[in-house]
């Protein structure tokens, strides 16, 4: 009985705290004002660098271009080009025996413009290309050209030195401008034309033919 007196004491108590507080008391309910909550903006998610592959070209053993594809950003630029040919091939590409020309020092004279008319000009700093030497020149610069001119935006190549205008060796005489026909001995896929037998000289009356 003790017990049931102290429960209805403090509901007493309640009732007694609860009028005092003025909270009306009835039994219909009430509709609560709620405030409309502030929509949070969404903060947008910075998406990553959009990529796409590329074939760029190593030499091989045989001294001939080989392809083989890289992710590099889009849109694509020459000196993101340029940048993977000096790049250390990957190790499944050493594993195939294949190795880039191109010393690792190269680096831009001048920041690249455009292609104009198809034409890409490639100025390059002293110290790069040209301290190569006899096959192993062209053969770097059969690599540039081949790479350069997989662009649809680029169809000849005019590699600079310092500045200056230079010329560079290809399967027949030096030019200055520069297109992938000119290397075409490179390609892993070339032949040696056959050549044709000379036909042997009949003998002639006079030798004592006939």
């Amino acid at each position: 009985m003790r017990a049931v007196s102290r429960v209805l004491g403090l509901l007493a108590c309640f009732a007694v705290v609860v009028g005092a507080c003025g909270i009306p008391l009835d039994g219909e309910p009430r509709a609560l004002d709620v405030a409309t909550p502030t929509p949070v903006e969404e903060v947008p998610t910075p998406t990553a660098s959009a990529i796409q592959l590329f074939t760029i070209y190593l030499t091989d053993a045989e001294g001939r271009v080989r392809a083989v594809e890289r992710e590099l950003p889009d849109p694509l630029t020459i000196t993101a080009l340029i940048d993977e040919l000096r790049e250390t091939p990957t190790e499944e590409e050493t594993e195939q025996g294949l190795v880039t020309l191109i010393p690792a020092e190269t680096e831009l004279f001048a920041p690249p413009e455009p292609p104009a008319g198809g034409t890409a000009v490639i100025d390059l700093a002293s110290g790069s290309l040209d301290t190569l030497e006899d096959d192993f020149l062209t053969l770097a610069v059969a690599q540039f050209v081949w790479t350069l001119t997989g662009s649809p935006s680029i169809d000849r190549v005019v590699i600079r030195i310092d500045g200056e205008d230079q010329f560079w060796p290809t399967d027949g005489e030096d030019k200055q401008r520069l297109v992938v026909d000119d290397y075409a001995s490179f390609d892993p896929e070339f032949v040696e034309p056959t050549p044709e037998p000379v036909p042997s000289e009949q003998p002639s009356e006079e030798d004592g033919g006939g």
